[in-house]
């Protein structure tokens, strides 16, 4: 069970990241911004 919660949440703080992530680039392309 301890190792099935550390996978959920390796994988909620993945997906997480990948959303911040696209919305940061989505962000900056409407603003211009170029990394």
């Amino acid at each position: 069970m301890i190792i099935k919660n550390i996978n959920t949440s390796k994988k909620i703080t993945f997906f997480l990241f990948l959303t911040f992530f696209f919305v940061g680039i989505f962000t900056f392309k409407d603003y211009g911004i170029t990394i």
